[in-house]
């Protein structure tokens, strides 16, 4: 994985080490989050050009270039009467030819597992420019609503690879191949045969989606 970070020293000191507004925002999440916290930020913090951007209500931090339409993000974390969650900026089904398709994605975690930590279990990933409502479980048909591109706004982990390529979407295809494969065309048989193990046996982990998260990041910045 990207800039895994090395042992983590006592908590006091990480704290005090913490800019004030990240540690203001720390201070808001439950206590049993915390060390997860500090070692997803550690790893959002190492990748080049990135800004930490921390609202003033100590309830949203934004790791990118800028908080604006046009400016590239990788990662964002909220913390409000919704409860915590994690969005991601991921490859995903367009209907355009723009060379780099990506869009957010919230998490949506297996009971128990810890919000950052990287062995957690996914259970959903959420399409979404603004927040994940777990109430839209109750609704019978959430699974099959789509946003403006034909991207489920509500995947099971092993669906994703498929769904966001689904329709012959040629520049996500060859996204996904050369962040995961780093391969490029023309590609031969066997690069098509683990392909099709990739969309069947796609990880449910979280740490998987993180580092294409930042795999997604540094080729952006190409």
């Amino acid at each position: 994985m990207f800039g895994l970070p090395g042992s983590l020293q006592n908590e006091d000191l990480q704290s005090k080490l913490l800019p004030a507004f990240t540690h203001n925002f720390k201070s808001n999440l439950p206590v049993d989050t915390h060390q997860n916290f500090r070692i997803i930020r550690e790893l959002f913090m190492a990748q080049p050009k990135i800004k930490e951007m921390v609202s003033p209500t100590y309830r949203k931090i934004l790791y990118g270039t800028g908080e604006g339409e046009n400016h590239k993000k990788l990662a964002e974390i909220t913390n409000t009467s919704k409860g915590i969650c994690l969005f991601l900026w991921l490859p995903t089904k367009v209907k355009t030819k723009i060379k780099i398709p990506v869009a957010r994605f919230g998490f949506i975690l297996a009971a128990n597992n810890s919000h950052f930590a990287q062995d957690s279990v996914v259970e959903w990933l959420v399409c979404t420019k603004t927040t994940v409502n777990i109430e839209d479980q109750s609704n019978n048909h959430f699974w099959c609503s789509f946003n403006r591109h034909g991207m489920t706004k509500w995947t099971i982990p092993n669906m994703y690879l498929c769904q966001a390529t689904n329709g012959m979407n040629i520049n996500t295809l060859d996204l996904f191949i050369y962040l995961l494969k780093g391969a490029t065309r023309p590609f031969d048989d066997s690069i098509w045969e683990w392909w099709r193990s990739q969309e069947k046996n796609t990880p449910t982990n979280l740490g998987w989606y993180i580092d294409l998260a930042i795999k997604t990041w540094n080729y952006r910045l190409k």
